[in-house]
């Protein structure tokens, strides 16, 4: 889960922000955690990361994750999966 990875992130001495929010990809509802990595010093960025999850109703997370480092991939990729049926 996005909770684990930030716990990975912290013990390797990264720092990074984030915001939550939840939104529907083919009516599943799913949320959406935009994670922005930095170094240790915050000096410079190293990736950004967004999380599709989505806690299944026998209490297992599915689990979407794509790292990127400009805009035209993310846009690509949301594109992807913005378009997948569920």
């Amino acid at each position: 889960t996005y909770k684990e990875m930030f716990i990975l992130l912290k013990k390797y001495g990264l720092n990074f922000d984030h915001n939550i929010e939840t939104l529907q990809i083919d009516g599943v509802p799913f949320k959406k955690i935009n994670v922005s990595v930095y170094s240790s010093n915050r000096e410079k960025l190293l990736y950004y990361q967004t999380l599709y999850d989505r806690l299944k109703n026998n209490g297992e997370h599915f689990t979407v994750s794509m790292k990127y480092n400009n805009d035209a991939d993310k846009e690509t990729m949301e594109h992807i999966i913005n378009s997948a049926k569920f």
